[in-house]
């Protein structure tokens, strides 16, 4: 059991990092970890971690009959909710099926919203806050920056009149006006 807990302890912690890692969860800021735990006495209680300042510190577990073995900082990746599917998807998952492979398309940003147009087609995503959509866009741009996408045009929210013009497209793809002025969903 060990020797399997071991090995998939060392896949979760080689995994490469996510392209929109989770950051917030229920409004508040998140940094995961991943430990290995033991319930064997005799063994240190606490393990040395760096907070976000730099400093090394304990952690320990709340309860006397539990000690780590292994602790690492872990990224858990974000999610984006598909309207077309109903339901949420990793952004990998989004990219790879949303995004061509060899046409042109264009990737917006809207309030709390992500489109993707690729030719009359269409797709909206949806994040929490407003935020956290603009935090995607930045980390869509390093993600493709690094690997030579070339093909998708990036557009960030920036002012009223594309906006405007965003709005009247989305309002005659069939679209309605309430949903898309909304900056943040529950």
């Amino acid at each position: 059991m060990r020797k399997t807990v071991n090995k998939k302890y060392s896949e979760l912690t080689k995994k490469t990092k996510p392209i929109f890692p989770l950051l917030l969860l229920n409004d508040v800021d998140c940094d995961f970890k991943l430990a290995i735990i033991t319930k064997s006495e005799g063994v240190e209680s606490g393990a040395v971690i760096k907070d976000d300042m730099g400093r090394w510190v304990t952690t320990t577990i709340n309860h006397d009959d539990f000690s780590f073995i292994k602790l690492a900082s872990y990224q858990v990746t974000g999610t984006v909710y598909d309207h077309k599917s109903k339901k949420k998807i990793t952004v990998e998952d989004m990219l790879e099926k949303y995004l061509p492979k060899r046409n042109f398309c264009q990737l917006f940003s809207l309030n709390n919203k992500i489109i993707i147009q690729n030719d009359d087609d269409i797709s909206i995503f949806s994040l929490k806050t407003v935020p956290e959509c603009q935090r995607l866009m930045n980390c869509l741009s390093t993600h493709f920056n690094k690997n030579n996408i070339m093909n998708c045009l990036l557009v960030k929210d920036t002012s009223t009149i594309q906006r405007k013009q965003l709005y009247k497209l989305l309002i005659e793809k069939g679209f309605k006006k309430p949903f898309l002025y909304k900056h943040y969903t529950q």
